[in-house]
């Protein structure tokens, strides 16, 4: 039986998040010390790598890709070259952290559901001990979604992906726990 900590299929994320801050390395020294002559085409190359980081945690957490107007490819300064990167860099490193924090299946879960963050914990737990690999016959995941729902409201592999998917089955049965066998209040 697969745990939840088992390696996702992009790897071990934060060991590739590491390689990736180490190659990067001497082009972050470059934005960074003034005493350093600035390389506009590498300090470009760093704010397409940084930008394109942003957008890939951003595309794993649901959320619209944050809009560019792709400036750095007209300028040839580089303080506003120095001051993209910088941001950009801590748009990708942020987006990075949420991701991670919310692979936790109870972060994802709260995170998800709000203020029936309690409720949704306490049948999430009951259906599937907060195990996102767990299955029962048809029904799989956090919430032991099945098929059915499943067809209509979709399936991950991920916490966030399962909580979400409940959510709209959650919300759709009118914020009611009648589709899943455990309720939150014992009934």
């Amino acid at each position: 039986m697969a745990t939840s900590q088992q390696q996702t299929p992009q790897g071990n994320l934060v060991e590739r998040f590491d390689k990736a801050q180490k190659r990067i390395k001497s082009t972050r020294a470059l934005l960074n010390h003034r005493e350093v002559r600035c390389n506009v085409k590498r300090a470009r190359k760093y704010i397409q790598i940084k930008r394109s980081a942003t957008w890939k945690w951003q595309t794993f957490l649901g959320y619209p890709k944050t809009r560019t107007s792709y400036t750095e490819r007209r300028t040839h300064g580089c303080g506003y070259l120095k001051y993209n990167g910088r941001k950009w860099a801590g748009r990708a490193d942020h987006h990075f952290r949420e991701y991670v924090e919310l692979r936790d299946p109870k972060n994802a879960i709260c995170h998800v559901f709000g203020n029936y963050c309690s409720e949704a914990l306490t049948v999430s737990w009951c259906e599937s001990r907060h195990d996102i690999w767990a299955d029962n016959g048809q029904y799989l995941g956090l919430f032991q979604m099945g098929e059915y729902a499943r067809s209509m409201y979709g399936h991950s592999n991920t916490a966030l992906g399962q909580a979400r998917s409940a959510y709209a089955y959650f919300s759709r049965s009118g914020y009611d726990w009648s589709p899943w066998a455990c309720k939150p209040y014992g009934h």
